[in-house]
């Protein structure tokens, strides 16, 4: 088994890999937001995303590298990073309001928090991955962005990768020193270990509805579940690559991404998987989809691959001009409605889409 190593959500883009680890290096950003309020409105954008074409910025922050960004829906969504703020949208990422997990203790032998991927769930509470900052991995709950946070410190030593919420339901995929497991809440508080495996490390889940869903992992493995995840399936990918994002537009078609350019195609569920031309051997982090034929990928050294014909063509999409200005990563991407949405070093970009 090839362990993966690492909190996956800490990616800033510099992937190592080796013959028996795959890891991932972290940088550490420094600098005081200053007195920003709790519920500071961050930014208002109607003008800019109704008005213009291209790529836009919806949020800007030169003290926070942006790790996640996600939506439950076409309106609400939330994006963090590498501090112990955070950024909701109820309005589609017209404007956003700025949150914080708690006020600033350098005195604390944990450090400051990051909150390394994030997702909302359908009553509204927060359901985080993530950093204490000298200790570990740890997993990050509210029930309400101004509510008080419940910290489960337990995994500590561990590395929680991925993060899947539908409805109030989450899980969480992870790895310890010899094996991967995943975890499931039902309110955020609670998490069981559902399963584990000394087979397979675990890098990216991914799920449909409160049943359906996959998981990749370490040496090319596809995980498949139809009961919520308490059992797993293993699915014939063909690859010994590092797999490390799975998404899937309906049950029949997904995409799986991983190492040296790795990206995996299936029309039927996963009972088979075809590899398709990347054009880069640059490894890719994250994969999301718009539909059966439409998905994007990112990766390293701002990597932005799209797909119109379902993974035919993978073409490399032209970087916002921010990016190349400030030279910044990208960490995260989501499609939400007709919008694809980027976490970078500085900055949440958007670009309206036609599909």
């Amino acid at each position: 088994m090839r362990l993966i190593c690492g909190v996956r959500a800490l990616l800033l883009i510099t992937i190592v890999t080796s013959p028996s680890c795959m890891t991932t290096e972290v940088g550490n950003p420094t600098g005081s937001l200053g007195d920003l309020s709790v519920e500071e409105r961050v930014s208002d954008n109607r003008d800019n995303l109704s008005q213009r074409a291209g790529w836009k910025t919806a949020v800007a922050s030169e003290q926070t590298v942006f790790l996640s960004i996600s939506f439950r829906d076409a309106m609400n969504g939330i994006a963090s990073g590498s501090s112990e703020y955070y950024f909701v949208t109820a309005d589609g990422g017209m404007t956003w309001k700025k949150h914080k997990i708690r006020e600033r203790n350098f005195e604390s032998e944990e450090g400051e928090y990051s909150l390394v991927l994030s997702a909302v769930s359908s009553s509204g509470s927060i359901y985080a991955i993530g950093a204490l900052e000298n200790s570990g991995s740890a997993i990050f709950s509210a029930r309400a962005p101004n509510d008080p946070w419940n910290i489960d410190d337990k995994y500590l030593r561990q590395s929680l990768n991925d993060l899947s919420v539908i409805g109030d339901q989450a899980w969480v995929v992870g790895n310890g020193e010899r094996f991967g497991y995943v975890l499931k809440t039902l309110d955020g508080i609670e998490w069981e270990k559902v399963w584990e495996s000394n087979e397979h490390s675990l890098a990216g889940v991914s799920f449909l509805n409160e049943s359906v869903g996959w998981a990749v992992g370490g040496d090319g493995a596809i995980l498949h579940t139809v009961d919520g995840g308490r059992t797993w399936t293993a699915q014939q990918s063909k690859q010994k690559e590092n797999l490390l994002s799975v998404a899937f537009a309906d049950p029949q078609n997904g995409y799986a991404v991983g190492v040296k350019g790795t990206i995996l195609h299936t029309s039927n569920g996963g009972r088979t998987w075809e590899k398709q031309l990347s054009g880069t051997d640059n490894s890719l982090i994250r994969v999301a989809v718009a539909g059966s034929d439409v998905a994007w990928a990112i990766g390293q050294d701002r990597m932005l691959l799209q797909t119109t014909d379902g993974g035919v063509n993978w073409k490399k999409s032209p970087l916002p001009s921010e990016l190349n200005e400030y030279d910044a990563n990208i960490y995260d991407i989501t499609i939400s409605g007709k919008k694809v949405w980027l976490a970078t070093q500085s900055r949440i970009m958007v670009l309206e889409i036609n599909r």
